[in-house]
């Protein structure tokens, strides 16, 4: 009956929480479309109003219409008389009936672009005029707030929410497994809380300054770095959380290991080459693997990645493979610095880092190699970490080759 009670609090919560952050996120979303185009739209209007003064913005296309609706000039046009008439363009008509009008994204007839138009009209000399510019332009982009507010507030709910579902799985779990999570979510928020503070920081100090627009845009830029790392936590958590809970199903789609490896080391070619890293492979062609590709890709990519980030010194990573009729081993090693032994036991816990300050530095979430440990459990096997003969690290993965 108690664990019922928690399953429709947590239902319900999840629910609740769900609903205010997509709520907020759309007005959010609403509310700076609205500044936007106002902003925009003032901007085009001033631009009109300087247009009868002689001032004229080559950037800004200039159309001028007679009450009519007839085109009498158009910057952007060699003959202005074979353009349609404009009477029914919905700025031209609130131009006409309000002075002012506008209209957003409408493809333009004559250059195929989409365009945003903003419409006067001046009773003296009896015209509109109307200035547009495509919809993407820079002039868009300048009246952009931080949109950072929002992803804050999202990833906040997000972590409330995974928090909801860990406190689930401690009330279902042995006192081991209770002891392990309650760490994992100590661990969580503090790594969490160091962006957290930065995003923070960032708003407060764009907020209480008057601020350049460089100046605004360095911080929001800070603002998004911290985020993401906020994100890329958090969907390793999830990850980690479902490898956990056995919720990812092992499908029996047949997967080559040696593409998947090659891969993987094509897309890190630029970066070993500027590490001067020489990638080893010896690797069977022929041996295959049932399971979802994703899953073995993301964990081979870690361990590379691992290695790519700390494995200072090395000249070389080295991929091979042993087959056997039930399991396939897949062996990486490198010939870095290493890590001494008493870390080596641990290198697979979540959040678990040698030096502490060098990673969040290079800015990895601590969970990788957690991910790889899990995902190997969950394939029926088990990835351990050894020292390479003569000095460097030596992670075997090694997984049962059918589902």
């Amino acid at each position: 009956m108690k664990r019922a009670t928690t399953s429709v609090t947590l239902i319900a919560t999840t629910i609740f929480l769900a609903v205010v952050v997509v709520c907020h996120g759309v007005y959010q979303y609403i509310h700076e479309v609205q500044f936007k185009h106002n902003v925009l739209h003032t901007n085009l209007q001033l631009n009109n109003y300087q247009y009868l003064e002689g001032k004229n913005n080559s950037e800004i296309r200039i159309t001028v219409v007679d009450t009519l609706g007839n085109v009498i000039h158009d910057n952007r046009a060699g003959n202005p008389a074979a353009l349609d008439n404009h009477i029914n363009r919905s700025e031209i008509i609130d131009a006409l009936q309000k002075g002012e009008g506008r209209s957003v994204k409408r493809k333009s007839k004559y250059d195929n672009i989409n365009y945003f138009y903003s419409a006067t009209y001046f009773k003296n000399p009896n015209i509109i005029v109307r200035s547009a510019v495509p919809y993407n332009s820079n002039l868009i982009v300048a009246t952009q707030k931080p949109y950072i507010p929002v992803l804050f507030i999202s990833a906040i709910a997000l972590f409330v929410v995974f928090i909801i579902v860990l406190r689930k799985k401690l009330l279902e779990s042995e006192q081991n497994n209770q002891r392990l999570k309650q760490q994992l979510t100590q661990n969580a928020a503090h790594e969490l809380k160091t962006p957290a503070s930065s995003i923070d920081g960032y708003l407060e100090t764009i907020l209480t300054n008057n601020l350049t627009q460089q100046q605004q845009r360095y911080f929001i830029e800070r603002c998004y770095t911290q985020s993401q790392r906020m994100i890329h936590i958090l969907s390793d958590m999830t990850l980690i959380t479902r490898l956990d809970s056995a919720t990812i199903k092992r499908p029996s789609t047949k997967i080559n290991i040696a593409s998947i490896i090659r891969q993987i080391i094509d897309d890190n070619k630029l970066q070993m080459q500027q590490l001067n890293i020489m990638p080893i492979l010896k690797v069977a062609h022929t041996i295959t693997i049932e399971g979802d590709a994703n899953i073995i890709d993301t964990m081979f990519r870690n361990v590379i990645d691992n290695s790519l980030a700390y494995a200072t010194g090395a000249t070389f990573i080295q991929v091979e493979t042993i087959e056997t009729p039930d399991y396939v081993t897949v062996k990486f090693i490198d010939n870095g610095i290493g890590i001494t032994p008493e870390h080596l036991p641990h290198i697979f816990e979540r959040f678990y880092r040698v030096d502490k300050g060098r990673s969040r530095k290079i800015g990895g979430t601590g969970l990788g190699l957690s991910i790889v440990k899990n995902s190997a459990v969950q394939y029926g096997g088990e990835a351990v970490a050894l020292t390479t003969e003569g000095g460097g690290l030596t992670i075997e993965i090694t997984i049962k080759k059918r589902a």
